[in-house]
């Protein structure tokens, strides 16, 4: 979820605010009706009724939609914007748009849900014809040198803070990529393509590819710089890459378990990929230099999967042969689920839970909490 603050910040981001609306100035005319995933707090919506748009269908999963809601009203738009408090997969509209906005992207396009809600709306909320912003995103890399960027997964200043030997933990963070500012003097090698995502084809959510990354000087290597460069329209978008005018975005960091040492005009391949599992990207890095076969050769292999503590416990329920039996909180669940039937309110359902459950439920604020949590999340929006 995001902050009022974190709306406000991207809002307020000239490399990407601006370039949004040169794309909506060129494609919104007097019969266009959009549909924005992801309105956040309601500006773009706006915008695109200044423009002309004849309807907006605003689609926002997040609480910050109470405050879209309140800027529609006062900045005169709120008879042409409906708001939709939903995530967009769940949303049947009563017509297809003409325009389907959204910028659903982290750090990379590669995030969390994104590119399967983007295939689900394509589909099912844009007309046949209908023009996607944006069009596509490309996604480039470069060695990056950064000791101030690698200090925080390589931890060789103190290996043990106060004495404790932290040596499992730090094994861990080398399997972690993190958001940085890089700087353009930190890249060591010219960027390089290694994949694009073209919305308005895209099915498969998984990204990767492949890049020869030739060092511009000598130098020592500390990881892989990743970012973006969208094309909202032809001719019209905007990029995180470092060196260019600084965005919300900013760069992801992939680091090597170790710095590599390299000399100008020396090769390192590296291979980034991406899988969605559940609603969460596992990466993986790999990474070879040096001549084949010889002492100096070197390569790694990293994976998010490794950079994440496993319950045993955690893995051993998920197992197909794990035969689950559910325990106290889920029959609490499972009962208040089941009284939510259209008949009876929150407050009833509270009422009757902390009778029924009193070792669970201490008082009625407790129990009100529960069923609330549980009726935000399941309840029908239709429910009276």
């Amino acid at each position: 979820m995001y902050s009022l603050w974190d709306y406000c910040r991207m809002i307020e981001d000239p490399v990407r605010t601006d370039a949004y609306l040169a794309a909506l100035r060129r494609v919104i005319t007097p019969e266009s009706t959009v549909v924005e995933i992801g309105t956040g707090t309601g500006f773009f919506a706006v915008m695109a009724v200044r423009m002309g748009a004849r309807h907006v269908y605003a689609i926002e999963a997040d609480p910050a939609i109470a405050a879209a809601r309140e800027v529609a009203e006062v900045n005169g738009c709120a008879d042409r914007i409906e708001f939709i408090e939903a995530m967009s997969t769940e949303v049947t509209l009563p017509e297809q748009g003409d325009v389907l906005l959204s910028d659903l992207r982290g750090v990379l396009p590669a995030h969390q849900l994104h590119i399967p809600t983007i295939v689900d709306a394509r589909v099912r909320l844009l007309r046949p014809g209908g023009v996607q912003v944006p069009h596509q995103d490309v996604l480039w890399m470069a060695l990056l040198e950064s000791e101030e960027t690698s200090a925080f997964h390589l931890r060789n200043g103190d290996p043990a803070p106060y004495g404790v030997d932290f040596a499992p933990v730090h094994q861990r963070l080398a399997h972690t990529w993190r958001k940085r500012r890089v700087e353009a003097q930190d890249l060591i090698s010219a960027p390089a393509e290694w994949t694009r995502i073209d919305y308005r084809t895209v099915v498969d959510p998984t990204v990767g590819g492949t890049a020869r990354l030739t060092a511009a000087r000598d130098g020592v290597v500390h990881g892989v710089s990743a970012w973006f460069e969208a094309c909202l329209l032809p001719g019209i978008g905007f990029t995180n890459a470092p060196g260019s005018p600084e965005a919300v975005y900013g760069q992801a960091y992939f680091p090597f378990p170790a710095a590599v040492g390299v000399r100008a005009g020396e090769e390192i391949e590296v291979t980034l990929e991406g899988r969605l599992a559940g609603s969460e990207y596992l990466w993986r890095w790999r990474a070879h230099g040096g001549g084949e076969g010889l002492a100096d050769a070197w390569s790694c292999d990293q994976s998010t999967f490794f950079g994440t503590p496993l319950s045993v416990e955690a893995l051993r329920r998920r197992a197909p042969s794990f035969v689950p039996r559910v325990n106290d909180g889920g029959k609490l669940d499972a009962w208040i689920l089941s009284r939510m039937d259209a008949s009876r309110s929150v407050q009833a359902i509270a009422a009757e839970a902390t009778a029924r459950f009193p070792d669970q439920l201490k008082s009625p604020f407790e129990a009100l909490a529960r069923v609330g949590d549980l009726a935000e999340r399941y309840a029908d929006g239709s429910s009276r």
